[in-house]
C-alpha cells in the first residue's frame, strides 16, 4: 500500500527539505511512499486549495522544524494546526523532524516522538546525510505500522421508513432558503416544542446542530445550508453529502450512525445519479479524512418501498465490482473500507467509473427531459417504461415535480429542455403543461418522442405527429428503447 506524505517546511529551509527528499529517494521507488510539498503546485493553480487537498488526503504528515518555522504564520497557525488536528482524530500520523535547533517546548506537536534519534536537530549531526540516515529509519518504521493497521469500515445501507422515527444519532437534512419534503417535516416537529428552527435558516456553507428533544428518533438534527433548489444539482448534493461529513467531525465527532434521505428527488434531478452524487460526498469526505472517527453507520432512508428498491438495484450495479465496497452477507448493506485517506483513495475506482464521476461529470452528461404529470397513478409508466430505457440507452432521466417545486420553475423547465438530447412527452390525459413543454422544445428544435395510449386522447395539432402508442408498461419499455436506439444512431452519423 502506499501512503501519501505530506511535507510542511519553511521556504527558508528549502535546502534542507531538498535533501530529505533525496533521502526519501529510496522509499518513493519501491512504491511505499508518495510525498508532496508545495513546490510540486502547477503553475496557474490555486495554491492554497492544492495545500487543503494534499494535507487532507495524507497518511504520513511531516513538520520540518526549524526556528523559520515556528516563526511561519501559515506553517505554524494552519498547516501545523490542521495536521495536529487530523492526528489527534486517528486520521493521519504526524512525524515533527527537528532541522535545525530552536525552542518547540509546549509546541502543539512537543507530546510526539521527534526525529532525528532523541530529538537531535539535522545540522548537529557529524553531517546530514548521518542524521536523514537515521530519519529514514523511523519513518520506515511508521510506514510499516501504517501499511499493517487493520482497515476501519463504515457500513452503508438503503432502508425504507419515515426518517422522524429512525433509530440514528443524527439525522442530516437541508436548507435552501427553506424547508421542504422530509426537511420542512422534521422542521415542523422540532418548531412544535419551541426549537427556533426558522431563526436558524443557515447560509449556503453554514450549518446549525441542534437537539430534537425526543421529538424525533434522532438525538440531533444537523441543517446545512445550501443553494436555492433550482440550482441544487448533482455537484451540490455532492458537496452537501460531504460537508454534512466535515461538520460532524468538528461538532459531533463521536458520532457513530447517520440518517439522512435522498435529495434531489422530484426537482428535475435522476434519482441514480443523485444518489450516485451523494455517495460521492461521502467518498470525498473518506478520502479528504474529514468524517467523524467513530463513524460505523450511514443509513439512506426513503419513505417510499418502490424507490427504495429502484435505489438497491441501481447501487448493486454500481457497487458490484467496487473494491472499497463489500457486500454485507444476510442483509441489503454495503460495507465500505475507509481505513486512512491515502488508503480509500487508492481502492476507489478509476474517474471514469459511475459513482466516482458522479457531482464532477454529471453536467456533462447527455440527459433526457420527461414532460408528464407527477402523478401517483402514472409512476410505472416514469419509472418503469421511461426510466429504465432511457438509463440503458445511456441517458440520466430527469423530470420536475411542478407540485413540489419553488422558484422560478418555468425557467428550470425551459433549461432542461435546451439542453436535452432528447425530450420525452406523455401526453395522456392531455395534460395542458405536458403540451406546453413540448411546444418549447418543437421551438428549440430538440429531438421529441410522443407517446400516448390512445389516438383519442391527442389535441390540437400533434393529431398529425408520429406518436407511440402503448397499452402495457413492457410495450412502452419496448417501443421507447427502439425508438432511442434510433435517434442514436442519427446522433452519430
Amino acid at each position: 500500500m502506499v501512503i501519501n506524505v505530506f511535507i510542511s517546511y519553511s521556504h527558508k529551509d528549502r535546502k534542507l527539505r531538498d535533501e530529505l527528499a533525496t533521502h526519501l529517494s529510496n522509499l518513493r521507488r519501491q512504491g511505499q511512499i508518495s510525498d508532496w510539498y508545495d513546490g510540486d503546485i502547477a503553475p496557474g493553480t490555486e495554491w492554497k486549495e492544492q495545500i487543503q487537498t494534499h494535507l487532507n488526503k495524507a497518511q504520513v504528515i511531516l513538520l520540518l522544524i526549524s526556528a523559520d518555522f515556528m516563526a511561519s504564520e501559515f506553517c505554524y497557525s494552519i498547516e501545523m494546526q490542521q495536521a495536529i488536528a487530523r492526528h489527534q482524530a486517528n486520521q493521519a500520523r504526524v512525524i515533527p523532524i527537528i532541522l535545525r535547533p530552536t525552542d518547540w517546548e509546549g509546541a502543539p506537536f512537543s507530546h510526539l516522538k521527534a526525529l532525528p534519534t532523541d530529538g537531535k536537530a539535522v545540522t548537529r549531526w557529524p553531517s546530514h546525510d548521518d542524521a536523514f540516515e537515521d530519519v529514514m529509519k523511523g519513518l520506515r518504521a511508521a510506514i510499516k505500522e501504517l501499511s499493517t493497521t487493520v482497515p476501519q469500515t463504515i457500513d452503508f445501507t438503503v432502508q425504507q421508513g419515515d426518517i422522524t422515527s429512525f433509530d440514528a444519532e443524527v439525522v442530516a437534512l437541508k436548507y435552501a432558503q427553506a424547508f421542504y419534503g422530509a426537511d420542512a417535516q422534521i422542521a415542523s416537529l422540532l418548531r412544535s416544542i419551541g426549537i427556533p428552527i426558522d431563526t436558524l435558516r443557515p447560509e449556503a456553507g453554514d450549518f446549525r446542530f441542534v437537539q430534537t428533544e425526543g421529538r424525533i428518533k434522532a438525538n440531533h438534527a444537523l441543517f446545512v445550508g445550501v443553494p436555492s433548489l433550482e440550482y441544487f444539482d448533482y455537484p451540490q448534493i455532492r458537496q452537501f453529502a460531504a460537508q454534512v461529513l466535515n461538520v460532524l467531525a468538528r461538532v459531533a465527532p463521536n458520532t457513530r450512525h447517520l440518517a439522512m434521505t435522498i435529495h434531489g428527488i422530484g426537482f428535475g434531478l435522476d434519482e441514480i445519479e443523485a444518489v450516485h452524487a451523494q455517495i460521492a460526498g461521502y467518498l470525498d469526505a473518506f478520502r479528504g479524512g474529514l468524517f467523524p472517527p467513530h463513524l460505523e453507520s450511514i443509513t439512506i432512508v426513503d419513505i417510499d418501498p418502490d424507490r427504495v428498491n429502484r435505489l438497491r438495484q441501481g447501487l448493486e450495479m454500481s457497487l458490484r465490482d467496487a473494491s472499497y465496497a463489500k457486500r454485507i452477507q444476510g442483509q441489503w448493506a454495503y460495507r465500505l473500507i475507509v481505513s486512512t485517506p491515502n488508503a480509500a483513495h487508492n481502492a476507489f475506482p478509476s474517474p471514469q467509473s459511475t459513482i466516482e464521476e458522479a457531482g464532477i461529470e454529471s453536467e456533462g452528461k447527455a440527459h433526457a427531459f420527461v414532460a408528464m404529470p407527477f402523478a401517483k397513478e402514472m409512476d410505472d409508466v416514469f419509472y418503469y417504461g421511461i426510466q429504465q430505457p432511457v438509463r440503458s440507452a445511456g441517458l440520466l432521466c430527469e423530470r420536475i415535480d411542478q407540485e413540489a417545486f419553488t422558484g422560478d420553475i418555468l425557467d428550470r423547465i425551459k433549461k432542461k429542455i435546451e439542453t436535452a438530447a432528447v425530450v420525452i412527452a406523455e401526453l395522456s390525459d392531455a395534460n395542458p403543461n405536458v403540451y406546453l413543454e413540448v411546444g418549447y422544445a418543437w421551438g428549440k428544435e430538440r429531438p421529441t418522442i410522443l407517446l400516448v395510449r390512445s389516438d383519442q386522447e391527442l389535441r390540437f395539432d400533434v393529431r398529425g405527429q408520429k406518436c407511440l402508442k402503448y397499452e402495457r408498461i413492457r410495450d412502452l419499455e419496448e417501443i421507447l428503447s427502439k425508438e432511442l436506439r434510433k435517434l442514436q444512431g442519427k446522433r452519430t452519423t
